[in-house]
């Protein structure tokens, strides 16, 4: 299996995984209480997780297929490099009285990291 389809499988059951189980639940583990906004929010990040899985389920049959995937790529490569850099701004956003929620290991270890990397790896070649 190449990096392309390695990254795009992993990429393809996380999304699934994760958007799923948001969107059942309304919560994420990191959650102590929800109010019924909260869970609706919750939500819509799983719906927007299960369409990135989407995606990721369409570039595969496209590259299965040998079509250009470039586009797939792109956007996937766009979106977990924005949700890395929102990591690292959090733990750069914290006001005076305000104890950070977001320490340095936290960000360095963050999911999307990985996959921005993987994506920007692939979509380079």
């Amino acid at each position: 299996m190449d990096a392309t389809s390695c990254a795009l499988y992993a990429h393809t059951a996380i999304e699934c995984v994760a958007g799923s189980l948001l969107l059942y639940r309304g919560m994420s583990s990191s959650d102590k209480v929800q109010d019924c906004t909260g869970r609706m929010y919750r939500r819509w990040h799983g719906a927007g997780l299960l369409s990135l899985s989407f995606l990721g389920y369409e570039a595969i049959r496209s590259h299965n297929d040998g079509k250009d995937i470039s586009t797939a790529l792109r956007v996937c490569t766009m979106f977990h490099g924005l949700a890395a850099a929102i990591m690292f701004f959090a733990r750069a956003d914290v006001k005076d009285n305000e104890k950070a929620a977001v320490t340095l290991k936290v960000a360095m270890l963050n999911p999307h990291n990985f996959l921005a990397l993987a994506f920007a790896y692939v979509a380079a070649k």
